[in-house]
């Protein structure tokens, strides 16, 4: 229809979702389940609809709070994950070249703890 879009698949990017399927882990693993590596592994152009790509202006993280009591629970649920919505929304490129990998991300998630710890935050150390 010609509109703008700003991309954010629920398998990717839906941040409220758990990390994995230990029954332990916080988020709607009903829905499903968000590897701090699947938030890369995606292109914001989908394949078939080169078409749209001038249309799609950005990407985004999406966190649905109807579950969460606590600020831990959704501390944990979006930090690490949020570097990769960042580094994805960063890249540049032909539609689904990205210039960092899972490992990186995951790399890149350690170096960045004592931030998330200097911030307070209960995040995600299973990356």
């Amino acid at each position: 229809m010609g509109h703008d879009v700003v991309m954010c698949p629920a398998q990717h990017v839906y941040l409220d979702m758990a990390h994995s399927g230990d029954p332990d882990d916080w988020g709607a693993a009903w829905a499903a389940f968000v590897d701090l590596g699947e938030v890369l592994n995606w292109s914001p152009v989908p394949a078939g609809a080169e078409d749209i790509a001038p249309r799609v202006v950005g990407v985004q993280g999406t966190f649905w709070a109807e579950f969460t009591t606590e600020d831990r629970q959704m501390e944990a649920l979006i930090a690490p994950r949020i570097l990769g919505v960042a580094q994805k929304a960063w890249e540049s490129g032909d539609p689904g070249t990205g210039t960092m990998t899972g490992p990186e991300l995951r790399a890149l998630s350690r170096s960045y703890g004592p931030v998330f710890d200097a911030m307070g935050w209960d995040w995600y150390r299973g990356a």
